[in-house]
């Protein structure tokens, strides 16, 4: 599995408890810090949760700033530690493609931390990940090839991703469901 679950995050996420969960999981990871599913699921909770303010949530200011500074420390923990990574590359990448706005504490440009993340997405594609060759395939390729690289990423995606975990269903769905 790409993203580390237990019956804690798995109760937490059912629960909505979704500030909570970014809680445990920062002090698990703090405790095992080289675990990369750990600090992948860190990563991916606290962007999600804050895509989730608005819609679904809402955060108080304090949890909010607290959930972007994390963000973008576990950005520059992974520039630092993990940026080899392919699969740190992809999700990386494609949270920052997907909500640019939320890396702007990096005081980066919005259109460099949007490069940056399809960057991130084109290398690890290059180094053949799965995930990150589809992607890359949305960007630049004949839908055709997208269909080929989609059917392939069907075949292995529960291979990677935990169905019983939201946000692994999320990347499910976002990973073999093509948008019309």
């Amino acid at each position: 599995m790409i993203l580390y679950s237990d019956e804690y995050t798995r109760k937490f996420e059912l629960e909505g408890e979704w500030f909570k969960c970014v809680q445990y999981l920062h002090e698990k990871w703090r405790a095992e810090i080289k675990s990369v599913s750990l600090f992948l699921k860190l990563s991916v909770n606290a962007w999600y949760t804050l895509t989730l303010d608005g819609p679904e949530l809402s955060l108080e200011k304090d949890e909010y700033d607290t959930l972007t500074n994390m963000l973008c420390d576990c950005f520059e923990y992974f520039d630092d530690t993990f940026s080899t990574n392919e699969n740190c590359q992809w999700i990386f990448g494609y949270m920052m493609e997907v909500r640019t706005d939320l890396f702007l504490n990096l005081g980066l440009e919005y259109n460099m931390i949007e490069q940056r993340g399809k960057s991130l997405i084109e290398k690890a594609s290059n180094n053949e990940n799965l995930f990150a060759q589809l992607l890359f395939a949305l960007d630049n390729c004949s839908d055709k090839e997208v269909e080929r690289r989609r059917k392939r990423v069907k075949e292995h995606i529960l291979e990677y991703f935990d169905a019983s975990q939201e946000i692994d269903q999320y990347f499910i769905e976002i990973l073999t469901v093509a948008v019309e």
